[in-house]
C-alpha cells in the first residue's frame, strides 16, 4: 500500500471517519468513510483458501496494520455468508435470539447470533456469525462496533421504498454469484432470502417460484431489479414474459466517488456497503 493511498488519514483526523469491513468467502472488503459525504476510499483483501476465515482476517489487518490501529467514529461488519430470518419486533426478545435462530437454520461449532433492529419494517435480522472473529473485533473497536447482515439495510432501504408502491412488490439484488429476494408489501418485509446462482435462467426459477408462492399479481403488483456488479438487462426481458411490472433500480449512492486500491476496479460500492453507508 503506497503512502499516497492513506496520505487522506491519520490518528488525528480518524475519528471522523466510519470503517466498514465486508467479510466475503470469495474476498474481504474494507472502506472508509465520512458521515454525509460522498467520497468512500475502498480496500481489498484476496482471501487465502488454505487458511480459515479467522487466518484470512488476521493477515488482512496484518497486511494494513496502520489503517486498522486507528481510533474510528464506528465501525461496521458485514458478515456476508450470514444467514438471516427476519422476524416482527413486537414478537422478539434479545433473550431468545438463538432460539429464534435455531428454528431456522443450524448453529454450527464456533458460531454466534446477532441480531438487528430495524426501525423502518418494525422487524428484526436475526443471523450468525464467527464467535471467535466477533471476539477479535470486540477487542479491538469496542462499543463502536456493529455486527451486521448483509441484508439488514438493504431490508430497511426496500422497506422504505416500498411505502410508495400500491400493491407488493419483489426487489431482486442481483450479483455475480448471488441474488438476494426481498419481499415487501407497504414497508413490511413478508419474504427475504438469497440464492447462490450465476445464470440467468436460474436467477429468474427462484424469482417467480417466491413470486408463484406468495400470489402476487401479475398486472398491478412489481418486481424491481438492483444491478449488483452484474448485468441485469437478459433478466429484466426474461422475467417481463410472466411480470407486467419489471423495473431497474438504480442506486441512490450512483452518485458517489468511490476511490480503490485496485485501479482498474470500475464497479462501485457492493449495494450491501452502500445500503449501510447511505442509511437515512
Amino acid at each position: 500500500m503506497s503512502h499516497n493511498e492513506i496520505s487522506f488519514i491519520n490518528s488525528d483526523n480518524s475519528k471522523n471517519f466510519i470503517l466498514s469491513i465486508r467479510l466475503a468467502a470469495d474476498g474481504f472488503s474494507f472502506y472508509l468513510s465520512k458521515r454525509g459525504e460522498a467520497e468512500v476510499h475502498s480496500f481489498h483483501y484476496d482471501v487465502e483458501p488454505e487458511l480459515s476465515m479467522p487466518g484470512n482476517v488476521a493477515r488482512m489487518m496484518s497486511r494494513y496494520d496502520y489503517l486498522f490501529a486507528l481510533v474510528y467514529d464506528s465501525v461496521n461488519v458485514l458478515w456476508c455468508e450470514s444467514r438471516v430470518s427476519f422476524v416482527p419486533f413486537v414478537l422478539f426478545d434479545d433473550d431468545d435470539a438463538e432460539l429464534v435462530f435455531r428454528q431456522n437454520f443450524d448453529l454450527p461449532d464456533g458460531g454466534r447470533v446477532g441480531y438487528n433492529i430495524l426501525a423502518r419494517s418494525g422487524t428484526v435480522a436475526v443471523f450468525d456469525c464467527d464467535a471467535t472473529l466477533c471476539g477479535t473485533f470486540e477487542n479491538k473497536f469496542g462499543t463502536g462496533l456493529r455486527h451486521l447482515s448483509p441484508a439488514s439495510y438493504m431490508a430497511e432501504r426496500f422497506a422504505a421504498l416500498s411505502r410508495d408502491v400500491a400493491g407488493r412488490a419483489i426487489y431482486a439484488v442481483i450479483s455475480e454469484k448471488r441474488v438476494w429476494l426481498f419481499g415487501m408489501d407497504g414497508g413490511k418485509p413478508f419474504f427475504v432470502n438469497s440464492f447462490d446462482c450465476r445464470e440467468d435462467a436460474d436467477r429468474a426459477y427462484f424469482a417467480l417460484a417466491v413470486w408463484r408462492s406468495f400470489g402476487l399479481d401479475q398486472k398491478a403488483d412489481c418486481f424491481y431489479l438492483v444491478p449488483d456488479g452484474a448485468e441485469v438487462r437478459p433478466l429484466e426481458k426474461l422475467l417481463s414474459v410472466y411480470v407486467d411490472n419489471v423495473m431497474l433500480l438504480p442506486h441512490d449512492g450512483r452518485d458517489m466517488t468511490v476511490i480503490s486500491d485496485r485501479r482498474a476496479d470500475k464497479r462501485g460500492l457492493p449495494f450491501d456497503v452502500e445500503s449501510v453507508l447511505f442509511e437515512k
